[in-house]
């Protein structure tokens, strides 16, 4: 089962995370990333496309690497 956490990321405190190990990789929403406040250029491109479960398209932003304290 997923575990929900709140962790710090820069100067930015985030409740309700959710943290699943078993995940291939971690997403986080624009909407999300724009309240970190964080600069555009820490994004590196290219973007690339993800499928989801119910065979919806996803278009990301990029990659993204942030150090997290819990």
């Amino acid at each position: 089962a997923p575990l929900f956490i709140t962790v710090q990321i820069d100067n930015t405190t985030l409740k309700r995370v959710m943290i699943d190990s078993g995940a291939a990789l971690n997403v986080i929403s624009s909407h999300t990333f724009e309240q970190l406040k964080l600069p555009k250029n820490v994004v590196s491109p290219p973007p690339f496309a993800l499928r989801s479960f119910n065979d919806q398209l996803a278009v990301t932003l990029g990659t993204v690497v942030l150090p997290i304290r819990v």
